[in-house]
């Protein structure tokens, strides 16, 4: 025998809460602030605070994707960073050879074979 017991309260407010959470995600939040610091008339610094709160399909619809561009949170991104770092090193090899330039040759020469079209 099981005894199952309930507090209508603390569910009614888990509740509330997961459809504020919800409509926030589904509909966005922004939130928008700035702190000035100044001494005797002076700005000394300025702080500004842009802040969107939503779900990733809420945020692609506003145009907002920057975390498939990140190297850091997308895999995908930080294999295009390093083949752009590639092309680079490769063209600055191809146009001055002889410049003292740091580049990891190794690696370029890993990816650049004579006769193909990579």
């Amino acid at each position: 025998m099981s005894i199952k017991v309930t507090n209508s309260a603390s569910d009614t407010e888990v509740n509330g809460i997961g459809n504020i959470l919800e409509r926030i995600l589904d509909k966005g939040i922004v939130i928008v602030g700035d702190i000035a610091l100044e001494l005797v008339g002076v700005e000394l610094i300025t702080i500004r605070l842009r802040l969107l709160i939503a779900s990733t399909e809420r945020a692609e619809e506003l145009g907002i994707d920057w975390w498939r561009n990140d190297p850091f949170l997308s895999s995908k991104a930080k294999k295009n960073q390093e083949e752009r770092q590639l092309l680079r090193d490769t063209l600055q090899i191809a146009l001055d050879p002889d410049d003292d330039v740091k580049v990891n040759e190794e690696n370029v020469a890993d990816h650049i074979r004579p006769g193909t079209d990579e």
